[in-house]
């Protein structure tokens, strides 16, 4: 008797022991040359926090709205008044990281 294969992914078992796979990314065009670097940085502080003009512009309307990133430097009483540890907000560190990625070409 002939062992038939299925046509069905399902059925078929490319990896019955569940191991990681490097994943396979099809390359086209120009940039395909290039060298690419992802990172992946687990619970990195970046938090915009949004700060505020008190004063009315000359046309009457409200202070222009504006972001920023929390960092322990320049909001502490902000992370004081909402209790969180001043440690958590350095976005600094994500910083170095993607300057560190840059340099590795």
């Amino acid at each position: 008797m002939q062992h038939q294969t299925s046509n069905n992914p399902l059925l078929q078992q490319a990896n019955p022991l569940m191991l990681p796979v490097q994943a396979h990314v099809a390359k086209s065009g120009p940039a395909s040359t290039q060298r690419k670097l992802y990172v992946v940085l687990e619970h990195a502080c970046l938090e915009a926090y949004r700060v505020t003009t008190a004063a009315r512009s000359k046309n009457g309307r409200e202070g222009d709205v504006k972001y920023a990133l929390l960092n322990c430097d320049d909001h502490q009483g902000i992370l004081a008044k909402t209790g969180r540890d001043i440690a958590d907000a350095r976005p600094d560190i994500t910083h170095q990281c993607a300057r560190l990625g840059n340099s590795a070409y």
